[in-house]
């Protein structure tokens, strides 16, 4: 019998801490839902990252029962995401489903740390590439609607209600600490255009020396001094450089589904060079227990220098920090930015976006 979770923590603990499916729950915020049938998962959020997502986990048969009892509820805009082969098998299962793109979800969490601080490697390069090619690092290789106003995409999904972002809460593993930034409150959105493909959320970013400046891992000691805001120091920037990090994602990477302003993005790390705003990166859509890194972009002739690098590892030791846990998605045909990640820690997991076709 389907049983609907009712905390965060239930989630978690059904789940298993799956970070995939506690970050789609968003905490149960936000007119997120869960639901449970034996050993199947499924919990759904509007306008996460962009889309209303349905993240699945389990078995195949009750998995399928799942994702019909949550599209039956909330409606067809609901994209159902989970590993690739159990979306196949599901998407086989329930007529009017199809699986609509196929890619990668990376997550780290504090054993990187806890090696790192045992002297332990953090994670071997795959082999000698140096190519940090960051630019199609993709929130999901999907459809994305246009900001139409502050806020909104489109027109209204719910009206009035409203999300805390980043409250405190316990990650879903014993040992692992979270201390939760303050909440940020919005109006979810409707987003959306069916059926066309944006392969990228930080698209023109070719930053050939990233592996290279990101060798040190997350647990790697910044080198030199100085202040954020000051040349070559990564750090968080300004409600006041909105402006400019929204200028260079237009001119960088104008697919990127986090930019500022928008709902769920709550902030932005970046360097700057010769006092010019030079890579950037997103806390997005982050979860309670689960911080999202989107967003990443650099300056096209300063490319090949490792700025995106350090401003990613920067930013997902600082994710680590606040929720426990770190993940981004990535295109599956980008391999240098999967080395890279996998470089500072991150796990891969290959998982796949289903969409209803009626």
């Amino acid at each position: 019998m389907i049983r609907e979770l009712r905390s965060a923590a239930e989630v978690r603990a059904a789940c298993g801490g799956d970070d995939l499916v506690v970050w789609a729950a968003q905490g149960l915020r936000a007119g997120a839902r869960a639901w449970a049938l034996g050993d199947a998962v499924a919990a759904a959020c509007p306008q996460v990252s962009r889309r209303d997502r349905l993240a699945v986990l389990g078995g195949a048969a009750q998995a399928t029962e799942l994702v019909r009892h949550a599209l039956a509820e909330l409606g067809p805009s609901y994209r159902p995401l989970g590993e690739v082969a159990l979306m196949r098998e599901v998407s086989g299962r329930l007529p009017g489903l199809e699986v609509a793109g196929e890619f990668s979800w990376m997550s780290l969490d504090t054993d990187v740390f806890d090696a790192r601080a045992r002297g332990g490697a953090v994670h071997a390069p795959a082999d000698g590439a140096g190519a940090g090619d960051l630019a199609r690092t993709a929130n999901v290789p999907e459809s994305t609607g246009t900001p139409d106003g502050p806020g909104m995409f489109g027109p209204p999904h719910a009206a009035g209600v409203a999300a805390t972002i980043g409250t405190a809460g316990t990650a879903g593993r014993p040992g692992t600490r979270m201390a939760g930034p303050g909440g940020a409150a919005y109006s979810a959105g409707t987003a959306g255009t069916g059926g066309r493909t944006v392969r990228s959320d930080m698209n023109g970013l070719k930053d050939a020396a990233g592996a290279a400046g990101m060798a040190g891992g997350i647990g790697a000691p910044r080198r030199g001094g100085g202040r954020p805001g000051e040349d070559g120091v990564v750090g968080w920037l300004e409600d006041g450089d909105s402006a400019q990090v929204a200028a260079l994602l237009a001119a960088e990477a104008p697919s990127s589904y986090a930019v500022p302003g928008l709902p769920g993005v709550r902030r932005w790390a970046g360097v700057r060079v010769g006092g010019e705003l030079a890579a950037v990166a997103a806390d997005a859509w982050s979860a309670p227990t689960v911080g999202l890194l989107a967003g990443v972009a650099t300056r096209a002739r300063l490319r090949g220098r490792g700025l995106a690098g350090r401003v990613c590892r920067w930013l997902s030791r600082e994710l680590v920090a606040a929720y426990g846990r770190a993940a981004l998605m990535v295109d599956d045909d980008n391999p240098a930015a999967i080395r890279v990640y996998e470089r500072l820690g991150y796990r891969r997991r290959r998982v796949a976006a289903a969409r209803s076709t009626g």
